[in-house]
């Protein structure tokens, strides 16, 4: 398998869990992969993928967990989890905007 095939796989699979494109990207340079490969694939899986959709879903699955907390701290905590899942801040701050 070459290192091109293996990206789209790899894509393709961690889109499904689902993360971020800045978190598969930041996996993939770990793993050794060009980083011309990286951005070759990762514009192409964008064409089918719509992050502020998948956020969003994610998000409001999320926010049912924080229903005790107090709306700072459930803000918070959703915007961290967000992030570390490695999608864009600022589709982050809509989505939190949208579901607050």
């Amino acid at each position: 398998m070459d290192d091109q095939q293996f990206a789209s796989l790899w894509i393709s699979s961690r889109l499904k869990k689902p993360f971020g494109l800045n978190r598969i990207r930041f996996e993939l340079k770990q793993k050794g992969i060009d980083p011309e490969i990286i951005s070759q694939e990762t514009k192409r899986a964008q064409e089918n993928y719509d992050e502020s959709e998948t956020i969003l879903g994610l998000a409001q699955k999320r926010v049912a967990k924080y229903r005790n907390c107090n709306p700072k701290t459930a803000k918070r905590r959703l915007y961290d989890y967000l992030l570390r899942r490695g999608f864009q801040r600022g589709i982050i701050q809509k989505t939190i905007t949208q579901i607050f």
